[in-house]
């Protein structure tokens, strides 16, 4: 590491502790107010889900078990990572194994089963998982799903929509509580946290590019030139609107992601304008997707967790439902305080009021006037405008069409027999007079120590991530599973390095071979890295060695190239630019031929060739 780096790395590392611990007490109000409001548990709940569902659907995008089979050749392990290539297993069966472990804690952190275990082994299992691919000359930036989920794993992100939460209601019930959790810290700030780590991701390639590139990386062709290598790395590919065209355009482009870049970790602050920095952010990514095919949908879907999930679906409610639901239940039964408590948790939409007929109080309203101890006898009553009743099977099917989560259920409680639910109810009576009791209706689970707890925990991973990230950022760390977010900094060239191919058959043949149409498993910007990579080989024999294990690859998945008895890899510069494309390469130099040893020295299908 460069002596100014070092420097730098220094003074950062300290101003990162110093400073805050000197503003604690003095920090302007919209810092304090951003930190001390708190949210509903039902925001922090939805987003787990997402980001869990999206990380379930990205590693089935990533082939993991291909990456498993790769020639340890084509290693290229990242910063920090050199002891993989020695003391790391990567096999097929292992990756299997840990795949399967991986995903099995996702979904268990999406249907809220054993939540925070499942976290913190997803979060284990996903440093290898996610992380193969990574090994192999191209850092691909989804850190941050690893990085949300251990924020998440440190807070209590099942309190509500999740198998968790029924449990824990359960145990609510046993003490006399049914009330769900409400708004709290602990839920606010694990978004908060993400939503700092997103503007420290943005922050610091902004200021690299305009530290690096200045005025000339927004008010120059860099940007074109940008786009022209992209998409000759994606194969002659060209966007529908050639943003390229109009050079006043893409130059206020450029300085625009430099502004949003710089501006959002401010914006966050402020409620109004935190709005605008989600908008902005998705369009961002939009437009980088449609301009380059940069498709960083991973973070694009994490701006959920800017919605307020809980307005949304109680506004959605009162849309769907104009009158509110009275579900009446016998408080002194234990049975039915465990389904309302469960009940309580699941419901998002709000148009429910759940009445407890052991208060005396409640039974002043007049519509439960009519209510006598009949609920004994049934456990649970729904009361709807106009004096309407139900009961039993009826009063189920009434409650579960106004909770979401239990609509797929419907069409079951409408072909089970009344006669079961009945003799439920039976039993609920029975429960009621066995179980009179007289615990206190305010206690539960949610108290300041519980909260205290939570918010500590994640106040201390996160500021440790976000602390991380900070200092990889001054010095440039790309690794894994902690890098510094590409910034796409330096002035570039219309021009790309590539490696090409070139067989000979015993026929006498000569095949090109095009590297990205042989690679199949491997994401074109992937492979361009990797070949990037072996092209950086400065030591001849190394090289020779790299290209004969690239062979042995494209050869494994493509049975007509086995035969071939020379191959010459060439390095070819070419030119970018859409006129060109097609044109005579820039430059061209031979890399190196290696020929087959001889016709039946390999066994048939796994032939090499030798340097």
């Amino acid at each position: 590491m460069k002596l100014k780096y070092q420097i730098a790395l220094a003074f950062v590392a300290v101003a990162l502790i110093v400073v805050p611990l000197l503003l604690r007490r003095r920090a302007p109000a919209f810092v304090r107010e951003f930190f001390n409001t708190p949210t509903h548990p039902v925001n922090l709940a939805v987003f787990r889900v997402i980001l869990l569902t999206l990380t379930v659907f990205f590693f089935f995008t990533l082939d993991v078990t291909w990456y498993s089979r790769m020639p340890p050749e084509l290693l290229f392990p990242p910063s920090g990572l050199g002891w993989v290539s020695q003391h790391l297993p990567i096999n097929e069966p292992l990756a299997r194994a840990v795949s399967a472990l991986f995903l099995a804690c996702c979904v268990a952190g999406v249907v809220g089963l054993f939540t925070r275990t499942s976290l913190v082994l997803g979060v284990i299992s996903g440093v290898y998982v996610l992380g193969l691919p990574q090994l192999y000359g191209k850092i691909n930036h989804y850190h941050h799903l690893l990085w949300f989920m251990a924020i998440l794993a440190a807070s209590p992100c099942a309190d509500v929509l999740s198998l968790d939460a029924l449990r824990a209601a359960r145990r609510r019930a046993d003490s006399g509580a049914t009330e769900p959790p409400g708004p709290s810290l602990a839920y606010s700030l694990p978004l908060r946290f993400v939503w700092l780590m997103m503007g420290a991701i943005y922050f610091s390639a902004g200021i690299w590019k305009a530290w690096t590139g200045g005025y000339r990386w927004a008010f120059s062709d860099n940007l074109r030139n940008i786009m022209y290598n992209k998409w000759i790395e994606l194969g002659d590919w060209t966007p529908l609107f050639r943003l390229d065209q109009y050079p006043l355009l893409y130059k206020l482009s450029a300085a625009g992601s430099i502004l949003f870049e710089l501006s959002f970790i401010v914006l966050i602050f402020f409620p109004l304008l935190r709005k605008l920095a989600a908008a902005a952010g998705v369009g961002f990514h939009a437009m980088i997707y449609m301009a380059m095919r940069i498709n960083f949908y991973t973070l694009a879907v994490c701006y959920t967790s800017f919605f307020d999930w809980d307005s949304l679906f109680r506004s959605a409610g009162a849309r769907l439902f104009r009158e509110k639901l009275s579900l009446a239940y016998d408080g002194s039964c234990q049975t039915c305080r465990r389904t309302v408590a469960a009940l309580r948790t699941l419901d998002v939409l709000g148009r429910i009021n759940y009445v407890d007929l052991s208060d005396p109080a409640t039974l002043d309203a007049p519509e439960l006037r009519r209510l006598t101890d009949e609920p004994a006898a049934h456990g649970l009553y729904v009361l709807r405008g106009g004096g309407e009743l139900r009961a039993g099977l009826d009063a189920y099917r009434a409650v579960a069409a106004r909770i979401p989560v239990l609509w797929p259920l419907l069409p079951l409680l409408y072909v089970l027999p009344s006669s079961l639910v009945a003799g439920r109810a039976r039993r609920h009576a029975a429960d009621r007079r066995a179980r009179e009791v007289t615990a206190d209706k305010h206690s539960g689970a949610f108290g300041a120590a519980y909260y205290g707890r939570h918010v500590r925990a994640v106040a201390f991973v996160g500021a440790l991530l976000l602390y991380t990230y900070s200092l990889a950022s001054v010095v440039k760390y790309n690794s894994w599973p902690m890098a510094l977010y590409p910034t796409f900094e330096d002035i570039d060239e219309p021009q790309v390095s590539v490696i090409t191919a070139r067989a000979e058959f015993p026929s006498g043949q000569v095949v090109e071979i095009n590297p990205f149409a042989e690679t199949s498993g491997m994401a074109p910007e992937r492979l361009m890295a990797l070949l990037g990579k072996v092209i950086g080989v400065e030591d001849a024999q190394e090289r020779r060695v790299r290209l004969n294990a690239l062979w042995k690859l494209w050869a494994r998945d493509n049975p007509a190239l086995r035969d071939a008895v020379s191959v010459r890899f060439y390095k070819v510069v070419l030119s970018s630019l859409p006129e060109r494309r097609h044109g005579p390469p820039i430059s061209q130099e031979l890399l190196a031929e290696l020929r087959q040893d001889s016709p039946d020295s390999a066994a048939a299908g796994s032939r090499r060739v030798e340097p």
